[in-house]
C-alpha cells in the first residue's frame, strides 16, 4: 500500500537516542554507514545548542513526538531526511543531510532553525527528487517547519513548477484583492533590457522585458 505521509516517533528523554537510530534505520539504506552513534551525538548536540539546553535536560512530555517524512529527498549526491519535533516547545525542524562516500554514509550537517530549512529548499537550488504519495501533503508538512515561506516556493522545489506558478499566480491575485498592495520601482541602476519592479510586501520582484532596447544592446 502507499506510504504514510510521515512516521511518528514517540521517545522519552531516555529513548530519544535510541529513537533517531530507528529514524534512520527504517530508511532501510542499502549501504552501512561509516559511523552512525558518532552521527547521532552530533544531532543530540545540535538539537541541544537550538533548544538551549542539553537534550537530556530538554523536558519531554507523553505527546512528544519526531514526525518524519517517508521520503528520502535527493539533490546531487546528497540526501536529505526530514523531520519535525513537536512538543511542549512548539515545531522544530529537523533536517539531516546525508553523504555517501567510499567510508560509508555519513550525516553531514544538521539542520534545525526555519531559516536553514528555508535556504536548503530554496528556488534557486536544482529541485529534489523524491517519491511522495501525497505531494500536497507533503507541502504541508514542510509549510509547517518553514512558516514563512511561501507555498509555491515549496512546490518549485519539489520539482512541480507548473504548479508552483499556479499557486503562486493565486497567491499574487489574493494579495493585490487586499488594495494595500502597491508595485515600486527597484533600487539600483536602470537597465537596459529589462524593466524591474517589486511588490515588497509579498517580496518578490518582477522583470519585464522592453520592446525597445537602450544601446549598445540591439536584441
Amino acid at each position: 500500500g502507499a506510504l504514510p505521509t510521515f512516521r511518528a516517533y514517540y521517545p522519552t528523554r531516555e529513548t530519544l537516542r535510541e529513537a533517531l537510530h530507528r529514524v534512520v534505520h527504517n530508511f532501510q539504506l542499502q549501504c552501512e554507514f561509516e559511523d552512525l552513534g558518532r552521527d547521532i551525538d552530533d544531532v543530540l548536540q545540535a538539537l541541544g545548542e537550538h533548544i538551549g539546553l542539553p537534550v537530556a535536560q530538554w523536558t519531554l512530555r507523553a505527546n512528544f513526538q519526531i514526525q518524519v517524512l517517508s521520503s528520502l529527498f535527493y539533490r546531487n549526491k546528497g540526501a536529505y531526511l526530514v523531520a519535525r519535533l513537536r512538543g511542549e516547545r512548539g515545531v522544530v525542524p529537523l533536517i539531516l543531510a546525508l553523504v555517501h562516500d567510499p567510508r560509508g554514509v555519513a550525516i553531514d550537517a544538521v539542520i534545525t532553525s526555519a531559516d536553514e530549512a528555508s535556504a536548503v529548499f530554496g528556488f534557486t537550488r536544482s529541485y529534489f527528487h523524491a517519491d511522495l504519495e501525497s505531494p500536497a501533503e507533503v507541502v504541508g508538512f514542510l509549510a509547517g517547519i518553514m512558516p514563512f515561506k511561501r507555498e509555491d516556493e515549496l512546490w518549485t522545489a519539489l520539482g512541480y513548477h507548473k504548479h508552483g506558478k499556479r499557486v503562486f499566480y493565486r497567491t499574487l491575485i489574493r494579495h493585490l484583492e487586499g488594495g494595500a498592495a502597491r508595485f515600486a520601482p527597484i533600487e539600483g541602476d536602470r537597465g537596459m533590457v529589462m524593466a524591474v519592479f517589486t511588490l515588497p510586501s509579498l517580496n518578490v520582484v518582477f522583470n519585464v522585458i522592453k520592446d525597445r532596447f537602450d544601446p549598445p544592446k540591439s536584441t
